[in-house]
């Protein structure tokens, strides 16, 4: 049975093995990067994700960038560098690895490469030649700006709990992953550019757009407000909500909190509304199911957790069941909230595919508003 596993709070990828050169000096290694994050929370979280595939995460700063480099490989061999990072491309989740030399660490120190000396050369005294003088264009002054992408609901115009996802229209780059209705400071020269803005909020319709950041107004505390308004699904709507699993396990893992919460506050904020989590697997193969002991409230750690065997059916039941018991346990009434196990019956690829992992998520039906 596989699992899949996906970031939530990446914040810088390519869409092809690249290698991030920035002068390099004598003797700096190269970098096998799956991450970067502005907080250093999500790189705990993604060094976290990366034991599952036997990848042992390291996290240390760019200073350059402010950014915190998650790297699974330091090597000066720069070919085998790029080999690793092909590797990890194609058999886990993080398929925007990269591959860094450069700066990392608080206080990073640098080997300057010291020139050889040139020979003495006695040569005629060259012609004085009067050069012009070349006034260079000033250049360009790095503006930080805060801006905030308020989330609130259509209909009742509160403010609803997600994350916002922007990357950049004009090369598709990602700029960051940023938390709705908080402020954040985004540094640029001359213009902000055009974003290409996701936010897919549990028990919400897609929201997706294309518009320029500039054109964001003004609060009264001088931040930029984007505005987002989510539509809530109807009943008989389905979504597939960002929530993914341990490998082989029915806990959580610790990326899917954020969405799981999406899904607690959408339910408080509509008191009448009931659901169905449909679970499903890829393929239908018996194997190893890893729960929760009982008793245990660890929704999204392998702390407490037994090691059993079963169908992939009953793994796609069982996961259902921990989604809607840490609904309950945080005061959601159990009979809102139906599950259905589906196992590997309702694949969305074929289970050979690279895009098999696809086929094991969770997704949130609304059965009565």
């Amino acid at each position: 049975m596989k699992s899949a596993i996906f970031s939530a709070g990446l914040l810088l990828g390519a869409a092809l093995i690249t290698l991030d050169v920035k002068a390099q000096s004598v003797g700096e290694p190269y970098y096998v990067v799956i991450g970067a994050f502005y907080s250093s929370d999500n790189a705990a979280k993604i060094i976290s994700s990366s034991r599952q595939y036997n990848l042992a995460g390291v996290a240390e700063l760019n200073p350059v960038r402010q950014l915190h480099y998650v790297y699974v490989m330091k090597t000066e061999d720069r070919s085998k560098a790029l080999a690793e990072a092909e590797r990890i491309r194609k058999a886990t989740r993080f398929t925007d690895t990269w591959v860094y030399s450069g700066l990392l660490g608080d206080a990073p120190k640098v080997v300057e490469r010291v020139p050889e000396p040139e020979p003495v050369k006695e040569e005629a005294a060259p012609e004085v030649k009067i050069k012009p003088v070349v006034v260079e264009p000033p250049k360009p002054v790095a503006v930080t700006r805060s801006f905030v992408f308020a989330i609130a609901d259509s209909e009742s115009k509160r403010q609803v709990t997600g994350e916002v996802h922007v990357t950049n229209a004009a090369d598709n780059t990602k700029i960051g992953t940023y938390r709705g209705n908080q402020p954040f400071s985004f540094t640029y020269t001359d213009d902000p550019g055009t974003w290409s803005i996701l936010c897919d909020v549990t028990g919400y319709r897609k929201w997706e757009k294309v518009l320029p950041a500039g054109s964001a107004v003004s609060n009264s505390n001088g931040q930029l407000v984007i505005p987002i308004d989510l539509v809530r699904m109807r009943t008989g709507e389905l979504s597939v909500a960002q929530i993914f699993f341990f490998k082989d396990a029915t806990v959580m893992l610790p990326d899917s909190k954020m969405a799981a919460t999406e899904l607690l506050e959408w339910m408080r904020d509509h008191p009448t509304a009931r659901i169905r989590i449909h679970g499903h697997a890829n393929g239908n193969d018996k194997g190893t199911i890893i729960s929760m002991k009982k008793g245990s409230m660890d929704y999204f750690s392998l702390d407490n957790t037994e090691a059993g065997k079963g169908s992939a059916k009953t793994l796609s039941q069982k996961r259902a069941e921990t989604l809607k018991n840490y609904l309950v346990s945080q005061g959601i009434d159990y009979k809102r909230v139906e599950i259905k196990a589906w196992g590997g019956d309702k694949p969305l690829y074929d289970k050979l595919s690279e895009q098999a992992e696809a086929n094991v998520r969770v997704e949130i039906e609304i059965i009565d508003e």
